[in-house]
């Protein structure tokens, strides 16, 4: 009697690991994720099938499936084992800030980063100019009392949360038509949860409604309604996001970005404008000023391009 055997190739299975070649170094950014640098035989291998270990866990961690975080600026030496070997990388952690990639950018007028030491000073530009109105919406006395110093993003940023009432003299450096602004920021679900959010008033006097704002729906507003973004996928409470818009005056285009994604574009000739040269941050005249966490603010003179806007990265 023939018996006839087969058998199937799971194609999806994965392989154990043979061999594998390491990189001698590998850099980190400060607060960023990175697998090891390793290259398996077969390539379709586990990293797990690896093991990781880290000489200095305050500098950069690794875990079984050889992803390094970086920790802190400084260097340490990952080592990887497997396959009959063992290798050595020399890690690097480096930092660099999203207050140097603005840097790198032309035009740059105004960059802000709300360092512990000095939370008002700016970093390019025209120091802020802090106020505490009152529940009428007036611009209210210069006062540092509308804001706390908090830890940011993570433990090298500085950042301010503030109250409800709380408005910024902000010197942007631009004609208000043609510009670029960026906000790295969050919104607390307690209190602002539910509440339209404002980044930006029209008026110097604080006598106007918010012009670019956060509504309740979660929705970015920039201008008039129609001018009205779907930010939802970015944009949530408790959560750090990276907002971009681009006024370009001589073209009449308005954009804004979310993490480097473009979520809104428009035609319009007066939409978006601001001040000439200065203008509010976090401010309303009718309370919808709810609290905010600010970590970075920066201005340009100049519509920025798209490849421009994805240099800043994303959060």
């Amino acid at each position: 009697m023939l018996i006839m055997a087969s058998c199937s190739d799971d194609s999806t299975a994965v392989r154990t690991v043979r061999s594998y070649t390491a990189d001698s170094t590998l850099r980190i950014n400060f607060g960023s994720y990175v697998t090891v640098p390793v290259t398996l035989d077969p390539v379709d291998a586990a990293y797990s099938d690896l093991t990781y270990s880290s000489s200095d866990e305050s500098v950069v961690t690794v875990d079984k499936h050889g992803t390094c975080f970086g920790v802190e600026v400084g260097t340490a030496t990952i080592t990887v084992s497997g396959a009959g070997k063992t290798s050595q990388i020399a890690v690097e952690v480096y930092e660099i800030t999203i207050g140097d990639l603005c840097q790198e950018v032309s035009g740059l007028t105004g960059l802000w980063e709300f360092k512990k030491d000095a939370p008002m000073k700016a970093t390019v530009g025209t120091d802020l100019i802090p106020h505490f109105g009152d529940s009428d919406g007036n611009l209210g006395e210069i006062s540092d009392a509308g804001y706390t110093v908090v830890d940011g993003l993570n433990a090298h940023d500085g950042c301010i949360l503030t109250k409800q009432s709380t408005l910024f003299e902000l010197k942007h450096g631009t004609d208000g038509m043609t510009y670029t602004f960026l906000i790295d920021a969050k919104r607390p679900s307690d209190p602002s949860d539910g509440q339209f959010t404002t980044f930006f008033n029209r008026s110097l006097d604080n006598s106007a409604d918010q012009y670019i704002y956060w509504r309740r729906d979660g929705t970015l507003q920039v201008g008039g309604s129609a001018y009205r973004a779907d930010a939802s996928l970015y944009f949530s409470n408790d959560k750090w996001f990276r907002m971009v818009v681009v006024k370009d005056g001589p073209k009449n285009i308005l954009k804004a970005y979310a993490n480097a994604t473009e979520i809104g574009s428009w035609e319009t000739d007066t939409g978006g404008a601001l001040p000439d040269q200065w203008a509010l941050l976090n401010a309303d005249d009718d309370g919808d000023d709810y609290p905010l966490y600010f970590t970075t603010v920066a201005f340009w003179n100049k519509a920025l391009s798209d490849d421009e806007v994805k240099s800043l990265e994303s959060l």
